[in-house]
């Protein structure tokens, strides 16, 4: 029976129990009160029965024989950890796998169809739509010449059409477009909106057109890179200009856009799809016979485009199928109206002026070399690389080398080719409209410079943002100044509402707005006008005289019963020859002198008035 008293309970805290005589040195009056309350247990030997789980308040198991309560307690005390050296390096702490990430590609967008990215673009798309509107129809000025003239040849061409009335104009010999496409189109629209709805009309027009713009590039390359070029091209001078124009540009332009887009969107389907592009095409040049000039463009692009997915004989099958049905289509349309006259004087055997080549060059650089130079920068960067996703489902058939940079300067060289050939013609004349032409097709290869210049993921954007604020400033500016460039005739016409009675011949320089405006007051008719630009005058001898001869002698002789003249640092060899025979003639008084001011200077209008009745026998044609 073992004697030993039994061992006391551990306290909170503590790793082993402490001893009883300890215990009892520190409370020895409890301690016999606890002996006293307990009932005695019977004998146990602790090294044959193992100790029941402590039950509160059952007391510990006792300790085995030998136990040593001081010596354990130093045995198991944990010796402090001896500080380490410092290795020099660190050590790679192991990531679990669900914290992985993964590599981040080198890439612009994915190439992966998604529905949220599509809607995001189409609605910048529409935000970019509704920035370009707005800096269009900032622009206001009265009717262009070729503006009133165009409406008016319109109005003419569906009186002979539907009534049968006569044809004063000779609009065909001259016209640079066919007159009875684009000026009969605008005509109807000017009998129910005026002057405005037909303006309105041409932004549609380039709307359109900067919607194209991004469909076939984001086929051609993605939605990062359409968009780069629509901000591009929506900015430009020439797109703002046209915007707000009433010529034939505009749809012209929208054409040669829509003829794009469908070789590129059927360039990889069924070899007949071309066709589709060849109505399309045709009918641009018809709007606007300098057209032309892009149709190789197109026809190439249909050879890259379908190149890529079915080879060299198909591509060639699909291109000469195209070719074959616009040139087809243009032969029939030429053989039925005969214009090859006005094309021939208008575009393809155009007389030469006298613009000098630096000068023309200077123009060009200003009004399209921003975009020009992003392009090249594009070109040559897609050149380079290509995988950067800007090939939607082409990621296991990357174009090659030699694919991308034909693609690159097939586009980016088609915006030299206007420049070309006004300085070849050394004239300036429209130059701010056709350069406008070029840009359409270099624009895909900006967005992708624009694109590539910011980096993936968007790493460098202050460069795009710089490029764009340049482009829109630039465009701002040179679009106000080239609205701007002609004289606000609004005061003119008010005055001569006044004085232009029905059935008298007038000389104007400018006659094309107080044809448009005052045929509207049923005072006057085109054939009582004549321009500075030609004349057919029989003298009191029978003689037939032109130029400044014939302007000379219809004065001297009084045949007109007014005349309109533009004064101005740029006034021709005509007009000061008749001002100074007016002034010095005695047969005209001045009646009105209204001044203006345009964005390339000042200068003022004279209307002079008949004071003496001139012979009725003498006949002109002007």
């Amino acid at each position: 029976m073992d004697t030993r008293p039994p061992a006391t309970e551990p306290t909170p805290g503590s790793w082993f129990p402490q001893p009883q005589h300890a215990q009892q040195q520190h409370d020895p009056g409890q301690q016999q009160q606890q002996q006293q309350q307990q009932p005695p247990q019977p004998p146990r030997q602790a090294q044959h029965r193992r100790p029941a789980e402590p039950t509160a308040p059952a007391a510990p198991p006792e300790p085995p024989p030998g136990y040593d309560n001081e010596q354990t307690m130093q045995l198991r005390a944990l010796p402090e950890p001896e500080s380490e050296p410092d290795p020099g390096y660190a050590f790679a702490e192991p990531v679990r796998p669900g914290w992985t990430l993964p590599p981040v590609p080198d890439v612009a967008w994915s190439a992966r169809a998604s529905r949220r990215r599509t809607w995001i673009s189409r609605g910048l798309l529409l935000a970019l739509l509704i920035v370009q509107s707005v800096l269009t129809l900032r622009l206001r000025n009265s009717a262009f010449e070729d503006e009133a003239l165009y409406l008016y040849a319109g109005h003419a061409e569906i009186a002979q059409l539907f009534h049968g009335a006569p044809d004063y104009g000779g609009f065909a010999g001259y016209f640079s477009g066919a007159p009875t496409l684009y000026p009969v189109l605008a005509a109807a629209v000017d009998s129910l909106w005026g002057l405005t709805g037909v303006r309105a009309m041409s932004l549609l027009f380039m709307l359109g057109a900067n919607s194209l713009l991004y469909s076939f590039t984001r086929r051609l390359f993605n939605e990062r890179a359409g968009l780069c070029a629509a901000v591009l091209f929506a900015f430009a001078q020439s797109t703002l200009f046209l915007g707000n124009l009433a010529t034939y540009d505009a749809a012209a332009v929208l054409l040669l856009a829509a003829a794009t887009w469908i070789v590129v969107r059927v360039g990889h389907g069924h070899w007949s799809l071309p066709l589709l592009a060849a109505p399309v095409a045709a009918l641009a040049v018809g709007v606007k016979y300098a057209s032309a000039l892009y149709l190789p463009t197109i026809a190439l692009l249909l050879l890259l485009v379908a190149y890529q997915r079915h080879g060299v004989l198909r591509a060639v099958l699909r291109t000469a199928l195209f070719t074959a049905g616009t040139g087809g289509l243009l032969g029939v349309g030429l053989t039925v109206s005969g214009y090859m006259t006005a094309i021939s004087g208008t575009t393809t055997a155009r007389a030469h002026g006298d613009t000098p080549t630096m000068a023309m060059i200077q123009d060009s650089a200003r009004w399209g070399g921003l975009l020009f130079l992003v392009a090249c920068v594009g070109t040559t960067l897609y050149a380079r690389r290509a995988r950067l996703s800007e090939m939607p489902g082409w990621r296991q058939a990357v174009p090659g080398a030699r694919w991308r940079l034909a693609l690159g300067v097939l586009l980016t060289s088609t915006a030299l080719l206007a420049p070309i050939y006004q300085i070849h013609l050394s004239t300036s004349t429209s130059l701010q409209k056709h350069v406008g032409f070029g840009l359409l097709f270099a624009a895909p290869m900006a967005g992708v410079g624009t694109a590539r210049l910011m980096g993936a993921h968007f790493k460098f954007p202050q460069l795009a943002i710089a490029i764009s604020v340049i482009a829109l400033t630039m465009g701002m500016s040179q679009s106000a100044k080239n609205f701007g460039i002609w004289p606000d005739t609004t005061y003119l016409i008010k005055d001569l509402s006044s004085k232009v009675q029905p059935g008298q011949r007038w000389l104007g320089e400018p006659h094309e707005g107080p044809v448009y405006y005052l045929t509207d007051l049923h005072r006057t008719k085109y054939q009582y006008w004549t321009s500075v630009f030609y004349i057919d005058y029989t003298g009191r001898k029978g003689q037939h005289l032109s130029g400044v001869a014939g302007y000379r002698a219809a004065i001297q002789d009084g045949w007109f019963d007014g005349v309109v003249l533009d004064v101005s640092d740029g006034s021709g060899e005509v007009s000061r020859a008749v001002r100074e025979e007016m002034r010095t003639g005695g047969k005209y008084r001045l009646s009105s002198a209204l001044p203006y001011r345009t964005s390339a200077g000042t200068g003022h209008f004279e209307v002079w008035l008949r004071s003496a009745v001139a012979p009725v026998a003498i006949s002109s044609q002007g």
